[in-house]
């Protein structure tokens, strides 16, 4: 089973988002057998919203699925999320480039071990391609240290 974690400091970045609409989408267009895990317990949006596509994809309980992806809470990781990541394929940092996002997301990235920032990857969420943080995206990518999607 190859899993895609996504992992990021700061909340409301769109990373539930992201991670549910990467697996519906490669469960629908590719046949892929596919289940999301929600590592954030409080609030459980990657959950949630799994409970929206009647069945393409369902909630992780254990089994064999050809894709995980893994929803993680907002904040440094925990024993659980280190797990998962050191076991991810892909490590996904989503980032919306505004300076808090921005800030946030270089401190999670250095925190990381080599090992997992070499298997990660920026996605940047709420950006038009040809406003001012639309055009500085190869900037950030430098500023931040690791490669983008």
């Amino acid at each position: 089973m190859k899993r895609i974690v996504f992992a990021k400091l700061k909340g409301g970045v769109g990373a539930s988002t992201a991670c549910v609409t990467l697996a519906a989408h490669m469960a629908k267009e590719g046949g892929e057998d596919v289940a999301v895990m929600d590592l954030d317990r409080k609030q459980l949006t990657a959950q949630r919203m799994v409970e929206n596509f009647d069945g393409l994809i369902e909630s992780y309980c254990g089994g064999k699925h050809d894709y995980l992806f893994v929803d993680s809470g907002a904040g440094l990781p925990d024993k659980k999320l280190t797990r998962e990541l050191d076991k991810a394929h892909l490590i996904i940092v989503p980032l919306r480039p505004a300076g808090a996002d921005l800030h946030s997301t270089k401190t999670f990235v250095d925190k990381l071990p080599t090992k997992q920032r070499r298997k990660s990857r920026l996605l940047f969420t709420n950006v038009q391609p040809h406003t001012k943080l639309g055009k500085a995206i190869n900037e950030i990518i430098k500023l931040v240290g690791i490669k983008a999607l």
